[in-house]
């Protein structure tokens, strides 16, 4: 399943990005950009993290 980031303006007038599911779930948000260069390089570094990363739980986690 391929997501796609999406490069969007916010509210402040900056960049940010996110992911999306292949049906249009937003999975993440990014947090702001000055321009469009630095948030193509945080997307690399996220396809780069997201391959190798490791799961780990802050604190304790109970079912809703």
């Amino acid at each position: 399943m391929a997501g796609t980031f999406e490069l969007f303006v916010d509210g402040d007038s900056q960049i940010r990005f996110r992911l999306l599911a292949k049906d249009g779930h937003v999975l993440a948000v990014s947090g702001q950009f000055a321009d469009q260069e630095h948030a193509a390089a945080a997307i690399d570094d996220v396809r780069e993290c997201a391959a190798t990363g490791h799961i780990q739980v802050a604190g304790r986690l109970k079912a809703a």
